[in-house]
């Protein structure tokens, strides 16, 4: 993974973390009106259930990055020239 993507995707985990965070607040704020709006529930439920979608859609970008990052430092090709080392060729 190039880093200017890997950037952008740590970018979005934190835009994603930072609204999930504001939706936690929203819902702190709105439970304290429940006596005021007896209609309010639905909308609760609803914000609690977009934060635990946003904590899994959290969950697995982490485990993908993880993943991606083991992934290209075993591939690892800063190991020189394949044509120029050991290769039983002529060259040896």
């Amino acid at each position: 993974m190039t880093s200017s993507v890997k950037n952008m995707a740590l970018e979005t985990r934190k835009e994603k973390m930072d609204h999930m965070f504001a939706l936690i607040e929203e819902t702190r704020v709105l439970e304290g009106r429940r006596a005021e709006h007896s209609d309010i529930e639905p909308t609760l439920r609803t914000l609690n259930y977009r934060v635990e979608e946003i904590k899994k859609e959290l969950t697995l970008n982490k485990y993908e990055l993880e993943k991606e990052a083991g992934i290209e430092s075993m591939f690892n090709m800063n190991r020189g020239n394949p044509f120029n080392e050991g290769s039983g060729g002529d060259d040896d």
